[in-house]
């Protein structure tokens, strides 16, 4: 006979009868977690039902930082050494390679130890900005940037620039057209005028350790 199914009374997940009495109710994965890592689950889950997760929140619109940001004081930028090693030298090189690859990520340092980091996958791309000490961590929010779930086989991994290790999944009103996103690098690194467009660099909430492809 075929044993009967149930729902995990947390996150409500299908799971087998007997694996809900020998965990107390829970499926296997949220009897691992604490009760504070539940409840930010279902927080996350529910934020994702409601579309709330795909458009910047009220604590992110707040610390709007403006588009020249990075322009005031003058940065110099250069090429990451993992550019480098992937025979990107120069600026232009790297540019000209990241707007041409079919997916990667780009890499860049500027002089007061800050890191822009632009990772890209087929018409799509995020632009993330932060310091190296973790102080400051920041993401570029246009009226282009993508307000649904983003499909899970174009949903963009921050990736480690020495080693290229994923770190975490980027929630999908991070993303926004390629085009927009190199428009507004070459906007911060050459101080292209003529690529300026309107937008602005917001802190993100904590909550993007939930995001997985296809799911936030």
């Amino acid at each position: 006979m075929t044993e009967g199914k149930t729902n995990c009374t947390d996150c409500h997940a299908e799971i087998l009868v007997s694996t809900g009495v020998r965990l107390g109710g829970l499926c296997a994965r949220c009897a691992k977690l604490s009760v504070e890592e539940r409840r930010a689950h279902r927080d996350f889950d529910e934020r994702r039902r409601s579309g709330a997760l795909f458009t910047p929140s009220a604590r992110e619109l707040g610390s709007a930082r403006p588009a020249d940001y990075l322009l005031n004081p003058r940065r110099t930028w250069r090429v990451d050494v993992a550019e480098s090693d992937r025979g990107a030298n120069s600026l232009g090189s790297a540019l000209l390679h990241a707007t041409q690859a079919a997916a990667g990520d780009l890499f860049l340092l500027s002089d007061r130890g800050e890191r822009l980091n632009v990772a890209y996958k087929g018409d799509l791309a995020v632009l993330q900005f932060h310091l190296e000490d973790g102080n400051e961590e920041l993401y570029v929010h246009t009226d282009r940037n993508i307000r649904t779930q983003v499909d899970r086989d174009l949903q963009l991994e921050q990736c480690c620039p020495c080693c290229g290790v994923g770190l975490f999944w980027y929630p999908s009103r991070f993303h926004m057209p390629r085009l927009v996103a190199f428009s507004i690098v070459r906007d911060v690194v050459v101080e292209d005028d003529a690529a300026r467009l309107t937008y602005s660099w917001l802190e993100y909430d904590d909550d993007i350790s939930h995001v997985s492809p296809g799911r936030g």
